[in-house]
């Protein structure tokens, strides 16, 4: 991962969550490292502690420039395979699947069978599998709500394709996810250009 002059990304481990650690200096002749992390950052804390016992709260560009480093490394992380293995997601440290795949992305059967086996799916054969549990919902005809699930298609005995979110028995993507990361960097975007 490419470090920035301030920023180191440190990927979620079993004992450590995912965090930055940030360099700053309070004044000249003092600089500290605080620890920023991210699931709190996301969740839109703007204050972290620092190595030194002082608390620094880190003003919106910061936090839009930390949260578009993080997406740099993530990406870093999550192409670094061509097939995603089940083995290789643990190792990203990356815990939510919308992490992790993105439409199109070859997913090897490990992952088919970890996510099948854990809730039972919507829809399963061969050639094609939903997970059990609906994603989202989207306006449908006659102003229904119908159903999303997160689709697989067999491509080769050895992986499959992520379709996407899909209706039950299709496998068009029909919603494009924005992640957290996604929507918490659109927010502090929106936040700049109304600054200005």
């Amino acid at each position: 991962m490419k470090n920035r002059p301030n920023m180191r990304y440190c990927k979620g481990t079993p004992d450590c969550a995912e965090h930055l650690e940030f360099e700053t200096a309070f004044n000249p002749d003092h600089a500290t490292t605080c620890i920023v992390g991210v699931d709190l950052l996301l969740a839109g804390r703007d204050t972290f502690p620092c190595m030194d016992g002082n608390d620094l709260q880190i003003a919106a560009p910061t936090r839009l420039e930390m949260a578009r480093y993080i997406r740099e490394c993530r990406e870093e992380l999550r192409n670094s395979v061509e097939i995603k293995t089940y083995d290789h997601w643990c190792e990203t440290g990356l815990h939510d699947l919308e992490n992790y795949i993105k439409p199109g992305d070859k997913v090897a059967n490990d992952i088919v069978e970890n996510l099948v086996n854990a809730v039972p799916p919507a829809f399963l054969a061969e050639y094609c599998t939903q997970l059990g549990e609906v994603y989202a919902s989207i306006p449908g005809p006659r102003h229904t709500m119908k159903a999303l699930y997160s689709t697989f298609h067999r491509e080769t005995r050895d992986y499959w394709i992520f379709d996407g979110y899909c209706f039950l028995c299709e496998n068009k993507n029909r919603y494009d996810a924005p992640t957290t990361l996604d929507r918490f960097i659109k927010e502090l975007e929106g936040t700049a250009a109304a600054d200005d």
